[in-house]
């Protein structure tokens, strides 16, 4: 066994000893298990390897990474679509700015693009109210159904 003496007149040296002895030493805290040349050389070559591997894993799965996110964005589409048909105001601040966009266009003074954005939303399913006379207006869900409250209240 190879020790290296932690203390007395031998202290900082190493020794070639038998094994009991150089384990009553080391027991006794006056030497410690000294370092085996070939087992360190063994040991920084194994690390040198395992921080080289990692590294290399490291820096493929970067490029992976770089490489999926070019991918994803090359690949990436952006969609606008209107807020306003989710709107249940039909983007009108209030029931009297719905009323008067109505009635400038039944006095033929323009349409308000808010109405066309009506319009077109509930066209599809028959709801034109591109012919006042034909049907009136549609008035969005947030105002009809107060209209709806205010009558039923009303009634009772």
């Amino acid at each position: 066994m190879k020790i290296k003496y932690t203390a007395g007149k031998n202290a900082g040296q190493t020794a070639e000893i038998g094994d009991e002895q150089g384990t009553a030493l080391i027991e006794q805290g006056m030497a410690e298990a000294a370092p085996d040349p070939a087992v360190e050389a063994g040991v920084t070559q194994l690390t040198e390897t395992v921080k080289a591997m990692v590294k290399s894993h490291v820096e493929e799965l970067e490029a992976r990474l770089v490489k999926g996110l070019n991918t994803s964005i090359d690949n990436a589409k952006i969609t606008v679509k209107s807020r306003r048909s989710d709107d249940p105001t039909g983007g009108f601040k209030n029931l009297g700015e719905f009323a008067q966009a109505v009635r400038f266009k039944a006095l033929g003074r323009g349409e308000d693009p808010r109405l066309k954005i009506l319009n077109e939303q509930y066209k599809a399913d028959g709801m034109d109210e591109s012919v006042l006379a034909d049907g009136g207006a549609l008035v969005p869900t947030e105002y009809s159904n107060k209209i709806y409250r205010d009558v039923l209240e009303q009634d009772v």
